[in-house]
């Protein structure tokens, strides 16, 4: 292993003492890894309390690359471990960690937007909510990816926002589907929203072309 990201509810410290520990690894490849681009879509290996994504270090990049706002956050903390020889890359990235999502500004804002579109297709009143906080996590999820696409969209700092998600404890735990809640997020404000600035942001890169 090369380096191992801490990343979900561990992360953005709104987890509770039952909650596992989810990480990114990369890996170093062999040499006929390299070659016959073996494992690029990773494995993912589960563990009692623990899950671990694992990929080649060269999937690293595509992730940076597809400015996904769930795999952006992870890079706002430094990796629990690192061989020395990434040390120079892991610098830089956490150096620039506010960067990340500018590499592709319209994606981040348009993915925390499609998000925000998925979670809404899941708040339905005749639906059924197994587990603790099933409803509550779709609420609070929808309300970090309506945050982060917000920020990056208005060009403001995301690293608040990222350890600030706390701040949405209570909410993330309803486990009971509740209207007033949905009525007071309004969810399809937050995503009409981000599309719209996804939309303009499009516009003024084609502007400039």
């Amino acid at each position: 292993m090369s380096l191992l990201y801490l990343t979900g509810s561990r992360l953005i410290k709104t987890n509770s003492e039952y909650s596992d520990y989810d990480f990114y690894a990369f890996i170093t490849p062999s040499k006929v890894d390299y070659v016959l681009r073996n494992n690029d879509k990773g494995k993912v290996y589960k563990g009692f309390g623990f899950e671990v994504k694992c990929f080649n270090i060269s999937h690293l990049f595509n992730l940076l690359l597809k400015t996904n706002p769930n795999v952006i956050e992870m890079f706002f903390a430094k990796p629990v471990y690192n061989k020395p020889i990434y040390y120079p890359l892991v610098n830089y990235l956490y150096a620039n960690r506010e960067l990340l999502p500018y590499i592709n500004r319209k994606h981040f804002v348009a993915s925390s937007a499609g998000m925000i579109k998925s979670d809404i297709n899941r708040l339905k009143p005749d639906k059924t909510f197994n587990g603790s906080g099933s409803f509550g996590k779709n609420i609070f999820n929808l309300i970090k990816a309506y945050n982060y696409g917000h920020a990056v969209a208005t060009h403001h700092n995301l690293e608040e926002l990222v350890f600030s998600n706390n701040v949405y404890l209570d909410i993330k735990n309803l486990n009971k589907y509740s209207q007033k809640v949905i009525d007071d997020v309004n969810p399809v404000a937050k995503y009409n929203t981000l599309s719209q600035y996804a939309n303009k942001i499009e516009k003024a890169t084609n502007m400039n072309i």
